[in-house]
């Protein structure tokens, strides 16, 4: 590692690992899949004292007041849990029962022709769509989205405005996962970074012990490009571990 030596020249490429706590608690390492940005960023803010004895007022004295350490994160893959560390939130599992109905209403004279009606379901199948008892046309009168659970109303449906639209037809089981958005607030973690065995330059295993990370930026959901997930934060102590030896470290790798 002595200097100078072209090895030494560095190019960042490794993987990521993250251990969010619960309740205060250390639980289990995940990988964040593609990290195209992992940034730990030094802060330090000192207080100093100028001379009054000369005009150039030369400094004193200088104490260090406060030192942080920023965190910068860009991940790459929408899988839940990093969209619930962008959302504040907590992932659980969703489930929907199959089941049918038989003409269902989807609201009291609320129809209305160019707009929407929720069935409150997802994976549905239309089978009839009513007013009273007269039924109407799939595809001149209403659509459906069948994956959202939406009837639409065209704009040139015989449904008369105002009408209490009903619906049969049934509905699929589901099992899946979902993120309850704000449903934290806040987010303390563990990261681990060890630089790929191919990376240019030093190899690194990088260890911060307790952080805490926040959503920083818009979450595109509609995008012309790959979507990021973009996470900042601070590293905090371990106040468990001695002093000198409680906020990160970076071993070099053999």
């Amino acid at each position: 590692m002595a200097t100078p030596d072209a090895n030494n020249l560095y190019l960042g490429a490794g993987e990521l690992w993250i251990n969010r706590m619960t309740n205060g608690a250390l639980g289990l390492w995940r990988h964040l899949g593609n990290v195209s940005r992992f940034e730990l960023t030094p802060s330090v803010e000192t207080l100093e004292k100028q001379s009054s004895m000369e005009g150039a007022r030369g400094t004193l004295k200088e104490v260090v007041t406060k030192t942080t350490m920023e965190i910068g994160l860009t991940l790459d893959e929408f899988d839940p849990e990093n969209l619930a560390l962008a959302l504040f939130g907590s992932v659980s599992a969703y489930s929907q029962t199959n089941g049918t109905v038989t003409d269902t209403s989807l609201g009291t004279s609320n129809s209305k022709k160019g707009y929407w009606l929720d069935t409150g379901k997802q994976k549905i199948t239309v089978t009839a769509i009513k007013v009273g008892t007269t039924t109407y046309a799939e595809g001149t009168d209403y659509s459906v989205d069948s994956e959202s659970g939406m009837i639409y109303i065209t704009p040139n449906s015989t449904i008369v405005d105002g009408s209490t639209v009903l619906w049969s037809g049934s509905y699929a089981a589901i099992t899946s996962t979902q993120i309850q958005a704000l449903a934290d607030a806040k987010i303390e973690c563990a990261l681990r970074f060890r630089s790929a065995s191919d990376a240019t330059g030093p190899r690194f295993l990088c260890d911060v012990w307790r952080a805490s990370i926040q959503p920083d930026g818009a979450l595109s959901m509609l995008t012309e490009q790959f979507g990021e997930i973009t996470l900042r934060g601070k590293v905090l102590a371990d106040t468990s571990k001695p002093v000198g030896e409680r906020y990160y470290r970076k071993i070099v790798l053999p």
